[in-house]
């Protein structure tokens, strides 16, 4: 089984936020499920808190994307064989 990816963890390894920021914007994320507000994406709170650019957001989710294609392409022909 594959561990899942996450955009912080990317953007940690990337060296772009810290993991204390982004336990901010997971926490900032947290109270908007508790108030009932719009809830937003922890790329966008990273954003809107400065922590990290547009183009850092995409370069994650980007590479996010492919972990999630080479990992699919290997379970679908691991399992063939």
């Amino acid at each position: 089984m594959f561990h899942k990816k996450r955009i912080g963890e990317i953007l940690v390894k990337k060296g772009i936020a810290t993991p204390e920021r982004i336990e901010e914007a997971l926490f900032a994320q947290r109270k908007q499920i508790e108030s009932g507000a719009e809830l937003k994406k922890l790329g966008e709170i990273l954003e809107d808190m400065g922590f990290a650019s547009k183009e850092n957001i995409k370069s994650a989710l980007d590479e996010q994307k492919k972990f999630y294609m080479h990992s699919w392409l290997y379970s679908v022909f691991h399992i063939q064989r």
